[in-house]
């Protein structure tokens, strides 16, 4: 019995069920007018290679107590900014290692705005198999990351200024 009367409350008399169905017309219709008017101010986001961007690659280092040497070289995806570009800087800190990794970057700039000196700070640990990760900034935007895995022997941390070039 508790059944048929919790149906019998949900039940809506035509009149109701109709306002509803007006109001719900009268929603989509508004929502489809505005359609062309948000596509066109938002234009610029549905271009191809509007970033982020994915950026797989090879990164190696060594480290020797308070000196990193870093390298590593990335591809931007098939697109306007289609190819590769280096990276490479000698970082002051501490740590002691040499390694290879291979990962994943993600940049926020184009390959064509991303070539110059850029401010890094590298992390990174092991013993066989470790991580490296890598932070790019310019001012105080961050413009890219790297995270990757691979053959790394040691630890260190390393903050300085590196370089970008077209590959």
């Amino acid at each position: 019995m508790a059944t048929a009367a919790t149906t019998e409350s949900l039940e809506l008399d035509e009149a109701t069920r109709q306002a509803y169905a007006q109001q719900g017309r009268e929603y989509l219709d508004k929502i489809r007018s505005q359609i062309a008017e948000v596509a066109d101010a938002n234009q610029h986001l549905l271009q191809a290679g509007a970033g982020p961007w994915i950026c797989p690659g090879p990164v190696t280092f060594s480290a020797l107590l308070f000196k990193l040497d870093i390298n590593g070289r990335f591809l931007y995806p098939p697109g306007p900014f289609h190819g590769h570009v280096k990276f490479h800087a000698e970082l002051p800190g501490f740590g002691l290692a040499e390694g290879m990794s291979v990962g994943i970057s993600t940049f926020v700039v184009n390959r064509n705005d991303l070539v110059g000196e850029v401010s890094c700070e590298v992390h990174f640990i092991g013993v066989g198999p470790g991580g490296l990760q890598i932070n790019w900034k310019r001012g105080k935007q961050i413009i890219g990351s790297f995270v990757g895995g691979g053959l790394i022997e040691g630890a260190g941390l390393f903050i300085g200024t590196g370089r970008f070039d077209l590959d």
